[in-house]
């Protein structure tokens, strides 16, 4: 049965930024095709995200890709407690164009994503699946697959690899030595999703799931559990799942109106777009609370749950009538304000000024006041290059209490790159 209580008395926010996402029946749903490891991890796992998903950071530092004129990627890192955003190469005189930079990655067809945690970088390029084009132009190069280096960049391996009519179609979690993600297979009018188990020491697949609910995605973790959000048909609701990576259990947490979510720890939010409601779900126990907001009285339209922090709701959204994406931020008894300080603009065609959150450090936020356009010509045809605008960020800092209060004191990162 569905609980509900007071929210503001049970909520206990954790302001954890790197590892997030983006009812209740304790019924289990068995995977197909189960292959349970011999030794199983004892450590906790963690998403390797974060609210953004531009990059991915850890104690010490930010990663992120960022491309070059012809489409070759970079790995950058901004260093905690340097304030410094560098290439993430010790060469000297580098000019970070070739294998010789530990860095570099040619442009191969589609987008790398980076993602860390304590000990490695993980490279994942998702494939372009139904990209005839790509897909022959680029070859194996193009294909779904996994690498990783040190965090400095050093050590660069090839993990694994999947075929053309795959993709990795979800954010990976980890458990210091298996990584857990998704992959998803097409073929003529139907396609197959599974939950991979991978040794990323060895590049060994530990197990294979199948999962017949929805478009799975994976929003979260904590202890051994991922947290799976599974769309419903036509993406029309959420039905949320805890899974034990251990004994492939599953538990159906949350099912109801489609909303955008965000977990921290055993705790899921999810906020109902259109009433305004931010759901409180305990991924222990499938207790829901729910708080009132008064966003959409307030004219709030198209609204995401952006952050969660312990001062309250970060919603972005477009006011009625206004065609700029804002934050209003959203305190513990549901009342909410537009907050008033912005990212300056790439361009005038750039409408989504809303300050957003890429990692937390101590008691400030890893945000971008100043977003730029690059532009980058790359192959888009047989024969045929084309120019490709991508909005790139100069970053800083700025105390929680300052980002709450529409303080713009803003601590620069120095751009060394």
């Amino acid at each position: 049965m569905k609980c509900k209580k007071s929210f503001l008395l049970l909520l206990a926010v954790v302001s954890i930024f790197t590892a997030c996402g983006k009812t209740t029946s304790d019924s289990a749903q068995e995977p197909v095709g189960q292959e349970v490891s011999n030794n199983p991890s004892s450590k906790s796992i963690q998403l390797l995200s974060s609210d953004m998903l531009y990059g991915s950071g850890n104690r010490e530092g930010y990663y992120y890709a960022a491309r070059t004129e012809n489409g070759d990627t970079l790995i950058h890192y901004i260093d905690y407690t340097a304030d410094s955003d560098i290439v993430l190469c010790n060469q000297p005189n580098c000019s970070h164009n070739g294998e010789e930079c530990a860095a570099w990655f040619a442009y191969c067809g589609a987008p790398l994503n980076l993602f860390v945690d304590e000990q490695s970088i993980y490279i994942l390029n998702g494939g372009a699946t139904f990209d005839k084009f790509t897909l022959e132009h680029f070859g194996k190069s193009a294909l779904p697959k996994i690498e990783k280096c040190n965090l400095d960049g050093s050590n660069r391996q090839f993990v694994i690899s999947f075929q053309a009519n795959e993709a990795i179609s979800s954010m990976p979690a980890s458990d210091g030595q298996n990584l857990y993600f998704f992959v998803t297979s097409y073929s003529e009018n139907q396609s197959e999703t599974r939950l991979i188990t991978l040794d990323a020491n060895n590049g060994n697949v530990v197990s294979e799931n199948a999962f017949s609910q929805g478009a799975p995605g994976i929003i979260g973790a904590y202890d051994r559990m991922l947290v799976i959000d599974s769309p419903a048909d036509n993406f029309s609701g959420n039905s949320i799942f805890t899974y034990n990576v251990d004994t492939q259990e599953i538990k159906e947490r949350y099912q109801g109106e489609r909303g955008t979510c965000v977990c921290r720890q055993d705790t899921c939010y999810i906020l109902d777009g259109t009433t305004g409601k931010i759901s409180r779900i305990s991924l222990q126990s499938g207790e829901e609370t729910i708080l009132e907001t008064d966003l959409i009285t307030k004219g709030l339209m198209f609204c995401s749950l952006e952050n969660v922090t312990d001062k309250g709701f970060v919603v972005a959204g477009y006011l009625e009538g206004e065609s700029s994406k804002i934050n209003m931020l959203v305190e513990l008894d549901g009342s909410s304000h537009v907050q008033t300080i912005k990212a300056q603009a790439a361009d005038e065609y750039d409408k989504q000024l809303n300050l957003q959150i890429f990692a937390q450090k101590d008691n400030e936020l890893l945000v971008a006041p100043i977003r730029l356009n690059s532009v980058m010509t790359i192959p888009i045809g047989e024969n045929e290059l084309g120019d490709i605008e991508e909005l790139c960020y100069r970053f800083g800092w700025i105390t929680t209490e300052d980002f709450w209060s529409d303080q713009p004191n803003y601590r620069m990162i120095d751009n060394a790159a």
